[in-house]
């Protein structure tokens, strides 16, 4: 190694320091004579030495007094002096250290596939407000297609409200959290996905009238709107930490944290839950969602209607069987 990188912590959450020794040696250690200091009260004063030879870049421990660990293996003070290599990992006290070669291989860069719009001066504010507002519409018609069988604009307008205020409170928070851990809040991305995730989980809720209705069973609609709405609060947690932090592995975490989360609702839901039901479960789905808003005709109209095709039948049925 010709020079000597130093990274200061792991800190996958947060941006992390870099030293780059460009000297033949450098000391470490809490004292202010170091070329390198450390505020941990866990190193001592004079805690390392790294110099170089001919054969490349050596560490020489200085003081024992807590054990200091290369690799995860603590150093022998009957051999405080020995050669490093690049990628090794220090831990001096309670402080993390990697040891790197300049030439150390990067990380690929990543991309940045929707955020990009979000940097364009003109289009930064209104592509969030964009996708609140299909969030907003997807949900209505939702509701609608659910709910009611005629337009209730008040009922509509107030789970519109409460989806903006806690798509703004949501991407907020997690705004706010960039800003702590590394000073770049992303306040526009962050609102963008969440009005995505919010207006995907709005649309579950439209076609899960369809699953009941092709499936006839209520039980395979709760499992498609669980495992849906698993898979895109999971999909949100990861582009939130992507835009918070930098920790590795998101969505390992994110899908690990949701899971938490869907146990937790489970087994509170269960918990609550009478062992006994006065009425039957059963699905209650006649037709499509969707002929409530393509067709004028109610649900009283369609049940009446629907009446007088199975008299057809009946009729047809009882001809058939006197011939």
């Amino acid at each position: 190694m010709e020079s000597l990188v130093i990274r200061l912590g792991l800190r996958h959450g947060r941006l992390t320091e870099f030293v780059k020794v460009k000297a033949d040696s450098l000391s470490v250690g809490r004292a202010l004579k170091n070329d390198l200091v450390l505020s941990d009260p866990f190193v001592a004063a004079e805690q390392v030495r790294f110099f170089r030879t001919e054969e490349g870049w050596n560490m020489e421990v200085m003081d024992f007094t807590n054990p200091v660990m290369v690799n995860d293996e603590p150093v022998n003070n009957k051999h405080p002096c020995f050669l490093i290599g690049s990628g090794d990992n220090l831990i001096l006290g309670r402080t993390h250290l990697i040891l790197l070669a300049e030439d150390h291989p990067t990380d690929a860069t990543r991309a940045m596939v929707f955020s990009r719009w979000l940097h364009n001066s003109m289009l930064r504010p209104l592509i969030p407000l964009l996708m609140l507002t299909l969030a907003c519409l997807i949900s209505g018609l939702s509701e609608y297609s659910i709910l009611m069988t005629e337009f209730k604009w008040v009922n509509m307008a107030m789970t519109s409200l409460i989806i903006v205020l806690a798509g703004i409170g949501w991407a907020g928070q997690w705004a706010l959290a960039g800003r702590i851990l590394h000073h770049q809040p992303h306040f526009f991305a962050q609102p963008f996905y969440t009005s995505l995730v919010l207006a995907a989980i709005s649309l579950v809720g439209l076609v899960e009238g369809y699953i009941e209705y092709m499936t006839n069973s209520v039980l395979m609609e709760d499992i498609f709107i669980q495992v849906c709405v698993f898979i895109l609060v999971a999909a949100l947690l990861k582009y939130n930490l992507s835009y918070a932090t930098h920790i590795h592995q998101k969505w390992m975490i994110a899908f690990a944290v949701t899971g938490i989360g869907a146990v937790v609702i489970f087994s509170f839901v269960k918990f609550s839950e009478s062992d006994f039901k006065a009425s039957p479960e059963y699905s209650q789905v006649l037709r499509p969602p969707i002929v409530k808003i393509l067709g004028n005709q109610s649900v009283d109209e369609f049940m009446i209607e629907l009446e007088d095709h199975f008299e057809i039948v009946e009729l047809e049925i009882s001809e058939w069987e006197n011939e």
